[in-house]
């Protein structure tokens, strides 16, 4: 099942104070507005989300307490938004 981007996005800004108080630092593997794992680093939770989920059906945001946070975007070829 694809994950909704925007619904994963919406849900960490929504949350995001809550989710830096138990996760500052960490990369969150979402699935719309689901917390699939979490994990040290994006590489880590990268590699682990392609391989328990398959590409275009997770969502990855690093967690910070600023903005720059989720102000950047990254895409992967051929998967549509």
């Amino acid at each position: 099942m694809p994950s909704d981007h925007t619904k994963a996005l919406q849900y960490y800004k929504e949350n995001q104070e809550q989710l830096v108080a138990k996760y500052n630092g960490k990369t969150l593997v979402l699935r719309d507005d689901q917390i699939l794992d979490v994990k040290d680093s994006m590489a880590e939770a990268y590699d682990f989300a392609v391989k328990n989920y398959g590409i275009g059906n997770f969502s990855l945001q690093e967690v910070s307490p600023d903005s720059a946070s989720y102000s950047s975007y990254i895409a992967t070829p051929g998967v549509p938004l």
